[in-house]
């Protein structure tokens, strides 16, 4: 029934109506909203809504039409293309002390495993569920943090420590549920929304980490 939900709600192909772009924090409170201004001003007929959270949304339930979030590849339901990388580094305040670990839906994020099997319970100063929050932890001082590079990249009198933590890259993937891939407002958000980010590549990869 939901299927079908979707494909009345999507099957006029018209250019028009609201498009629900779920992702994570980081990326909604970064780069995304950019995309979103100029998208819109270029097309007035159509609307984007922003559905910010670290936890995946259920697709099945509609409470999402396209998905932007980094990922090894994707669940069997899910199709799209991976435009750029999301880079992660390790940054640190002059003269902070011990680390700041990942908890909660973080937890499952790819720098999680290297902190588990490289940092010691007494060695951590605390932890977050947020990169947002972890990127303003640091910029206080509090410890040594794994962030995506467009955040720790824009922290003021904050170093980035490619040899404490080894530099990498995750896909960021553009999606939508299998049911909506031929939907014109989604299948136009996707697009256009694969080209801007693969001009925003270096800044969201992370320079360093290519050379």
């Amino acid at each position: 029934m939901a299927a079908v939900d979707r494909l009345m709600r999507g099957g006029t192909g018209a250019i028009a109506g609201v498009v629900r772009l779920a992702s994570t924090d980081t990326l909604c409170q970064s780069v995304l909203p950019e995309f979103v201004a100029e998208f819109t001003a270029k097309h007035p007929e159509m609307r984007i809504d922003l559905l910010q959270g670290n936890a995946h949304h259920d697709f099945g339930r509609s409470q999402a039409d396209i998905a932007v979030r980094p990922a090894l590849k994707l669940p069997e339901y899910m199709i799209g293309e991976s435009p750029c990388e999301l880079g992660f580094a390790a940054y640190r305040r002059k003269g902070a002390e011990g680390w700041l670990g990942l908890t909660g839906q973080l937890a499952r994020a790819a720098p999680a495993a290297w902190l588990e099997a490289n940092v010691t319970q007494a060695e951590l100063r605390g932890a977050a569920d947020s990169f947002q929050v972890l990127a303003r932890m640091v910029a206080e001082g509090q410890g040594t943090a794994i962030l995506p590079c467009l955040l720790g990249d824009r922290i003021a009198d904050v170093e980035r420590l490619p040899q404490t933590f080894p530099e990498r890259a995750v896909p960021l993937w553009v999606s939508c549920h299998l049911d909506l891939q031929d939907v014109a407002r989604i299948r136009l958000v996707q697009q256009q929304l694969l080209q801007w980010l693969k001009k925003k590549a270096p800044a969201i990869g992370g320079h360093p980490l290519h050379g």
